[in-house]
């Protein structure tokens, strides 16, 4: 009897150890889950980084769902015992033989549903200059100004006093690049930077009319300012984020220059001031005064930029401390990635195996980087909208 029991106890026990493995460790389960599907996007950034390296095609995946199950089964059978008298010490055993199956199974599957980017409106926001307004999401997420300067902006143009224009690109291979590289200087200790201005703040020494007052259209004999019963008030649009000079963040050679502007009359686009009084966004560059004209770069376009420096590491942008107060600009070259000898991904941050070749970002590298992948994944997660995803293919993997 004795033995009857503790079979019963070991049941027991085997049952409650296989809840515990299937159900306590669906925390682990979520946490392994999330870690890995954040390794494959890391990876998939990289990897499309290595391809506009090479010129070739972007292909994008994510993961829409991930589904995880854990089954576990104890079957035990009854034990065989032998009665009658005069028994042998082997016929006096209970045994657990082919009359139940003593089995216990813990089994756990995971189901991702992986969707392939790959239509008409996808990649048209893909190949869509970034506007402002995502400009200015980006430079309030914390990122250094010249990080963001030099991925989102493709080329600047440049008019002088006698209305001259020319263009200068942000490309080493350019034969103004150098040019490129002085308005950026310019541009961040002069306090570049963008802002969704306030439609209520007005100048003091602004000559710019006030904004009219909203219109209620429907109303007969034309446009009234009182309103009536079923007509809608027709107020102005909301501002657009707009490029403009933070004096917080200027140096004092470039203030000292903005007094100088202001006295000839080419009042800076100061931040903070009237949305609506048309300011001009002036530097002065080698001795002279030009006013600038920013073109951003698409995403798409932004992949192809650094798979250029990937290519070529000699010639890609490096960051520099300009000394611009309360901000510090990380020194260095602007992405490390690295060919990764010995154990593929051992030390790496992220890393793929590609064209018979490793890559690499290394764990403890710099730090920009880590903010070009935090950058292409938000852009990358703007240009998705729900009609952007086609059928999906669902890819069973047990673990």
């Amino acid at each position: 009897m004795r033995k009857l029991v503790r079979g019963v106890v070991l049941a027991a026990t085997c049952l409650m150890l296989s809840g515990c493995i299937t159900f306590g460790s669906i925390g682990d389960r979520g946490m392994s889950l999330n870690q890995g599907i954040g390794g494959m996007m890391n990876r998939g950034i990289l990897l499309n980084i290595v391809r506009a390296s090479r010129d070739e095609p972007l292909y994008f995946l994510s993961i829409n769902q991930a589904v995880g199950t854990g089954v576990a089964d104890f079957k035990l059978g009854p034990p065989q015992f032998t009665l009658g008298p005069h028994l042998t010490l082997s016929e006096k055993q209970y045994t657990f033989g082919a009359a139940g199956t003593n089995v216990l199974d813990n089994n756990t599957t995971t189901t991702f549903t992986l969707n392939v980017y790959g239509n008409q409106a996808f990649y048209q926001g893909m190949m869509q200059p970034l506007s402002l307004g995502e400009v200015n999401l980006l430079l309030n997420q914390g990122f250094p100004r010249e990080l963001i300067f030099f991925l989102v902006i493709d080329k600047a143009k440049l008019t002088d006093s006698t209305g001259k224009a020319f263009f200068v690109y942000n490309d080493p291979t350019s034969p103004n690049y150098q040019l490129f590289i002085q308005a950026i200087k310019a541009a961040m200790v002069h306090g570049l930077t963008t802002e969704v201005p306030n439609p209520d703040l007005m100048d003091a020494d602004s000559s710019a009319a006030p904004a009219p007052a909203p219109v209620i259209s429907g109303a007969p004999g034309g446009p009234s300012n009182t309103a009536a019963p079923g007509l809608t008030v027709q107020h102005q649009p909301p501002p657009e984020p707009q490029l403009c000079f933070e004096q917080a963040l200027a140096t004092d050679d470039a203030k000292a220059e903005f007094a100088e502007l202001t006295k000839e009359g080419k009042t800076p686009n100061y931040c903070g001031h009237n949305p609506r009084a048309r300011r001009q966004l002036s530097v002065r560059l080698l001795g002279q005064d030009y006013e600038v004209e920013v073109f951003t770069r698409s995403t798409s376009s932004i992949f192809r930029y650094l798979g250029k420096a990937l290519a070529d590491p000699a010639h890609q942008p490096m960051l520099v401390d300009y000394g611009v107060p309360s901000e510090v600009t990380p020194q260095g070259p602007l992405m490390d990635v690295q060919a990764q000898g010995g154990i593929v991904g051992f030390g790496c941050f992220a890393h793929v195996y590609y064209a018979d070749r490793p890559w690499c970002v290394p764990e403890h590298g710099q730090q920009t980087t880590r903010d070009i992948f935090n950058v292409l994944t938000m852009l990358v997660s703007l240009k998705q909208q729900p009609g952007d995803l086609p059928a999906s293919s669902s890819l069973l993997i047990g673990g």
